[in-house]
C-alpha cells in the first residue's frame, strides 16, 4: 500500500471529509463479520472440496478414457 504527501496527489483522488465519519464504520464491521462467516463455511466444507481433496481418476470426468497409439 503506497501513500504519497496530499500535495502531490490529484485533486479528485484526496480524501473526502465524510470518509473519517462513524457512519462508515458499521460497514467495516459488517465487511469483516462477512469475512469470518466465509471462513467459516470454508473450513467446515473443506474436505468436499475437489480443489482441496483431489478427485478420484476412477470419477474424474475429465480423463480421457483411452491412450493415444501412434502408427
Amino acid at each position: 500500500h503506497m501513500t504519497w504527501p496530499e500535495e502531490e496527489l490529484p485533486r479528485k483522488a484526496t480524501r473526502h471529509p465524510s470518509l473519517n465519519s462513524s457512519d462508515v464504520m458499521p460497514r467495516f464491521l459488517q465487511i469483516s463479520a462477512a469475512a469470518a462467516q466465509l471462513v467459516q463455511y470454508c473450513q467446515e466444507n473443506r474436505r468436499g472440496d475437489p480443489l482441496l481433496t483431489g478427485i478420484s481418476a476412477s470419477s474424474n470426468p475429465f480423463k480421457d478414457k483411452k491412450t493415444c497409439v501412434l502408427l
